[in-house]
């Protein structure tokens, strides 16, 4: 006897129309075609998703750029310094020739080369001490003041310093006095310029009087004079100029008598030491 539930499924499918076999089939590989299809599309954006995750991972944030600046450019953690290069050593040559193009600076210290030295008078001379130096009553300005004549400033005159050498004592003593003065620049010039302009208005008369006995024999200027004081007193005063520096100065002594050009010139290359002049 058939079992109830496989005759109750045959009675309510025994009248539904069932399509052929051929159709079956072909339903059947439609639906496996489509179904195939839908895995494989879900694949595709599966893969594409991670990629594209795995691209922004990478990117990170977008940043601004700014116009003109590659955004591939990473700036530097730490700013770039010139690497440190060693001076190369001067040559001598060239540091030589510097040095010799340079002007020459003068200086404005009357110092002891500038005088004249006892070498330049002969042996036996000597430096006076400071204190015996003197008030000065030697110069062509005491001159012009003891004869009664007008000339007795310096004007232009910076500095001055005098010194004495002497040698010997009594009736055989001989002695140079002398000064160096620096003056403004150009006044050294003007001072020759007055000094002959002076000796030439000066007529005190009574036996006294001063004259140029010679000039231009040493150093860029030079004068010679003679004074008398009317008593029989008659000297001689040595003027020279180098630069901006004036030297004056008397002698007396027999050895000395006859050397006054001689020491102008010696006096006039001493003062080189302090003018870039020479």
């Amino acid at each position: 006897m058939p079992d109830p539930l496989f005759q109750t499924l045959f009675d309510d499918t025994e009248a539904v129309p069932w399509a052929p076999s051929g159709v079956v089939r072909d339903r059947a590989r439609a639906r496996t075609r489509r179904t195939r299809a839908a895995a494989l599309a879900a694949a595709t954006v599966a893969v594409v998703m991670v990629v594209g995750g795995v691209a922004l991972a990478g990117r990170g944030p977008e940043k601004h750029v700014q116009p003109g600046i590659s955004p591939t450019a990473a700036p530097s953690a730490t700013p770039s310094q010139p690497a440190p290069t060693t001076p190369a050593a001067p040559s001598t040559g060239a540091s030589s020739t510097s040095a010799s193009s340079q002007p020459a600076v003068e200086p404005t210290a009357l110092i002891d080369s500038l005088f004249l030295q006892p070498s330049d008078l002969g042996t036996g001379f000597k430096v006076a001490p400071e204190t015996d130096l003197g008030s000065g009553d030697w110069t062509t300005e005491f001159v012009f003041s003891a004869i009664g004549c007008s000339g007795s400033r310096v004007p232009g005159q910076i500095e001055r310093r005098d010194r004495s050498v002497h040698k010997g004592t009594g009736q055989s003593a001989e002695s140079v006095g002398q000064y160096v003065a620096r003056h403004k620049p150009g006044t050294a010039a003007q001072y020759f310029d007055d000094l002959r302009a002076k000796i030439a208005a000066c007529q005190p008369g009574n036996g006294k009087g001063i004259r140029i006995k010679a000039q231009r024999f040493a150093g860029q200027d030079s004068l010679r004079i003679e004074y008398n004081f009317g008593d029989g007193w008659v000297g001689d005063l040595i003027v020279v100029r180098q630069g901006d520096l004036v030297t004056q100065f008397t002698f007396g002594g027999p050895s000395l008598a006859d050397q006054g050009t001689a020491l102008a010139r010696k006096a006039a290359s001493r003062m080189c030491n302090g003018t870039p002049v020479c």
